[in-house]
């Protein structure tokens, strides 16, 4: 579960000083990086990212409530970058299950609204393992 911020304008440091957060990831537009079996290039967007509990595993409304909570205090300085035109805010999950054993996704009313406070969309990535469904008559 992470807060991410996109932009094409603005570098990574802006989006810490105008958020007032340190993200546990970022990079901006113009940095070199190099995809394996590519030649060095540069980044085309800054991407500014705070996933405080990395991959561990646990439940989602769990990790949905930690991060917003992390985050209350700086919504309106988060919401202000969103409401420009420079700037993408998203919360992103990675949501890795066993194909039969894909659970919900439940976002109760209070974090909804803070979701919504931060100006955040919300871009849930689905990743089933394990043995196919049976097949439904």
């Amino acid at each position: 579960m992470a807060l991410s911020i996109f932009s094409e304008t603005l570098s990574a440091d802006d989006i810490t000083r105008a958020t007032g957060l340190d993200p546990t990831d970022a990079w901006s537009v113009g940095d070199e990086w190099t995809r394996p079996g590519r030649k060095p290039s540069r980044r085309t967007f800054t991407r500014w990212t705070l996933c405080p509990e990395g991959d561990r595993p646990g439940e989602f409304e769990d990790k949905l409530t930690r991060l917003l909570d992390l985050t209350q205090e700086a919504a309106p300085r988060i919401r202000a970058l969103a409401d420009t035109d420079s700037c993408d805010v998203s919360v992103t999950v990675g949501y890795r299950g066993y194909a039969e054993q894909m659970w919900g996704v439940p976002i109760v009313r209070k974090d909804l609204s803070r979701l919504a406070a931060l100006g955040a969309g919300l871009d849930i990535d689905l990743y089933a393992g394990g043995p196919a469904l049976a097949e439904v008559p």
